[in-house]
């Protein structure tokens, strides 16, 4: 076995320690009630500690099979976009398929720095945004994703927003990607998409180079589809 399929992902350890600890509370507490408990007694307390158990389990696997299902999708998607021919993409400029700057929700990087983690990921949680851009005076400074920023909080609760910029792990990691001009041929994006296989996000810039509209890996499967 190789050291790659060695390494267990931590959502995967997480996961499985979730699912055994749950498993021997139950075993334990229906154990401990069998025993102990006052016989013929109401078990309502008992009872609605079933549920609860079994919550905890389906939520677990729900993220688990379903984070699974949507890399799975994601790595598809990607695999149908590389297949198509130069001649489809040529003739799609990014301009026709991009989210708008005015129809964008973005954050200025000046309204972030001060902010806690904890502050910016229940804003985007409001908002019901997985990823989010991060401008400078209307250029496209970071791309933000909220699993990103959850590990953060979870290292450092009470690091402002700035704090983190400041850690090149996560900096690195918020960089724009890829960054094109208003009518660049898809067959571009997709050519350099293939280089940088781990960017998912594409910015439209003017000739002044602020920021005009956004593309995401997902808007761009989205629009293939419908042209199949």
């Amino acid at each position: 076995m190789n050291d790659e399929s060695a390494k267990t992902p931590f959502q995967d350890r997480l996961a499985t320690i979730i699912i055994v600890a749950t498993l021997v509370a139950l075993v334990l507490v229906s154990g401990i009630y069998m025993v102990f408990g006052p016989k013929g007694a109401p078990d309502s307390a008992f009872n609605a500690l079933l549920p609860m158990f079994a919550t905890w389990i389906g939520t677990i696997l729900a993220f688990y099979f379903g984070s699974k299902n949507f890399e799975s999708a994601s790595r598809q998607s990607m695999q149908l976009f590389n297949r198509l021919s130069p001649e489809v993409l040529d003739d799609i400029q990014v301009d026709q398929i991009m989210i708008g700057r005015k129809t964008m929700i973005a954050r200025d990087i000046s309204v972030l720095n001060p902010m806690k983690v904890a502050d910016v990921v229940k804003d985007w949680d409001n908002l019901d945004k997985s990823r989010l851009p991060i401008l400078q005076e209307e250029v496209i400074a970071y791309i933000a994703h909220i699993s990103l920023l959850r590990k953060a909080l979870s290292e450092a609760p009470e690091q402002t927003f700035e704090q983190l910029l400041a850690k090149p792990a996560y900096a690195d990691k918020m960089k724009p990607g890829i960054k094109v001009r208003k009518g660049t041929p898809l067959e571009k994006v997709r050519a350099e998409m293939k280089t940088k296989p781990e960017v998912k996000d594409v910015f439209v810039e003017d000739e002044a180079g602020k920021l005009v509209g956004w593309l995401t890996d997902t808007l761009i499967f989205q629009y293939l589809n419908t042209k199949d």
